[in-house]
This record gives structure tokens, sequence and C-alpha cells, in this order.
């Protein structure tokens, strides 16, 4: 299952208020680890929001934002991004809860800096305008990103990326404005805001179509 990302994805890292009980949220074997997003930034346990548009012809075409935090494997160390939450305006699969509709509805504008809204259940707003350019940090970037997990579900799925694209300097965002209801219990400050200023693909190892019939047999 092939994803393109659009440029401008967007992350918002924020403090993890409560990294004891975000491990019961997670799956066994894992547990929260600190993590610095970009250079310069102080490692720390994280709740993150990623704001993108997303292709993947022809069933999910739109816009999502995914809640995630960063764990470690207790006993190999490896570093995973854990997905706890998703809002999206396109189809959606899980292996928790399937296939599942759209859940918001979602404007984005990219013409000054970035401005994200995401309207549901949960409100989640973004305006910023452009800082100064900086690296990632390559464990969060790529290790993170090699298997992830949804939820407490055990089974992870892995991913395959040209490092070089997803390596690539982000920007961080300036002046922001912030409307966010999302996973409030488990927020503390906001540590940095940044997007990717170019499209990223990735291709993940999983068939939800597949999953789905096989549940009915």
């Amino acid at each position: 299952m092939k994803l393109k990302i659009a440029q401008n994805s967007l992350w918002l890292c924020y403090a993890l208020s409560n990294p004891s009980l975000m491990n019961h949220m997670v799956p066994p074997g894992l547990e929260v680890a600190k993590v610095s997003p970009v250079e310069g930034v102080e490692p720390r346990e994280m709740l993150m929001f990623n704001a993108y548009e997303v292709r993947c012809a022809p069933w999910m075409q739109g816009s999502r934002v995914d809640v995630q935090t960063f764990v470690r494997n207790k006993q190999s160390g490896t570093a995973h991004l854990v997905v706890l939450d998703v809002l999206t305006d396109t189809r959606n699969w899980d292996p928790i809860n399937g296939l599942t509709s759209p859940n918001s509805v979602v404007t984005i504008k990219e013409s000054a800096g970035i401005n994200v809204k995401f309207d549901g259940i949960d409100k989640f707003f973004v305006k910023g305008r452009p800082g100064r350019v900086i690296k990632p940090n390559y464990t969060f970037i790529v290790e993170a990103n090699r298997k992830c997990y949804f939820g407490n579900f055990r089974k992870g799925y892995t991913m395959d990326f040209k490092e070089e694209e997803i390596m690539h300097p982000v920007t961080e965002l300036r002046n922001l404005k912030i409307e966010n209801t999302c996973w409030k219990e488990f927020r503390g400050g906001l540590i940095i805001a940044f997007k990717h200023d170019t499209p990223m693909e990735f291709d993940v190892h999983v068939n939800p179509f597949m999953l789905e019939m096989n549940k009915l047999w």
C-alpha cells in the first residue's frame, strides 16, 4: 500500500503529561520514551499531532491528523511510533476498527505558511508562518518509521521509504495560532511546530482489504 504524502505535512509536538498512563495504551512490550524530533530540541516524552494530505489511490485520498507518541521496545530498544487516534476526511483503516468512514471536515491552505483546520467531534486548527530551517532527528524520522503500531494492537506494520527524502530539512513554524481540543488530558506545553517542505512516499506493508476479508472467514 503506497502512501503519497503531500508537501507541507505538519507536526505539532507537545510534552506528554502522563507517560505512565500512556504506557497502558500502547502495545505490550513497548514503553513511552524520550525523543527529540529535530536538532536543538531536548529529548522528552511527547504527544504529537501529524497533519497531512495523503493519496493512496483509489480508496484513500484526503487529509488526516494522526495523534502519535514515540516508544521503544523494552527488550531490543528499537524506536517506533504508535498512532493513538485519527481525524480524517477520507476513508481510514486500522487493525482495531477496520475500514471506517470520514470523521472530520478539513480545510488546508498553504499560501501564507500553513493553515490547517479539522472540524469533527474534536477541533484542530493551526495557522503559522515559516521560521528557521532545521534538520530532523534521524531516530524520530527514520528509525521510528520503519515499524509503526496502532493503539495497543500487538502487531505492527513495517514501511519502506527513501531516507534522503524524509530526512530533508524541515521548517519551524512561528507566530502560531492554535485551537486544539484533542487529547487534552495528555497534553502539556507545546514544544515545537514544524512542516516538511517536500512530498514523501511510504510503502506500507499491509493490505487493508485482504485483512478485512480474512475477518469474514
